[in-house]
């Protein structure tokens, strides 16, 4: 690592945090799947942050576990590109299941689709109105 002369207080007290964490900043490099970001970690707290200034500190440990456990499914869904209602409506216990499952269906939906017609032109059998 190039040494730079730093001058302030706070110019020695980055270098010196730098140093320190090395090894641990730049993990994304040497992982694949590592983001070089932290922004789901940071989602993930706005939404717990909106859910503390709703309930005002009317909790208990219990529905905060479960509502981060419902949390985490949103969350997932949304990177998968998956609707959350649809999976917790579908009763399924298994998000990559649940998503499998959803392709198979768009993918046979889309094989019987007449020729040069878009996929939503014809409305799914199976949803609702």
């Amino acid at each position: 690592m190039v040494r730079a002369e730093c001058q302030s207080q706070a110019a020695l007290a980055c270098q010196d945090r730098f140093e320190k964490n090395r090894d641990k900043l730049f993990t994304f490099l040497h992982f694949d799947g590592v983001p070089w970001n932290n922004n789901n970690a940071e989602h993930a707290i706005k939404a717990f942050a909106r859910l503390r200034d709703t309930i005002e500190g009317s909790s208990t440990e219990k529905g905060i576990r479960e509502y981060l456990v419902l949390l985490s499914v949103c969350q997932t869904c949304k990177y998968m590109g998956l609707d959350f209602l649809d999976f917790l409506r579908s009763g399924e216990k298994d998000i990559h299941g649940f998503a499998e499952s959803r392709r198979g269906r768009k993918r046979r939906a889309q094989a019987s689709q007449p020729a040069g017609l878009p996929s939503n032109a014809i409305p799914n059998s199976g949803s609702q109105p």
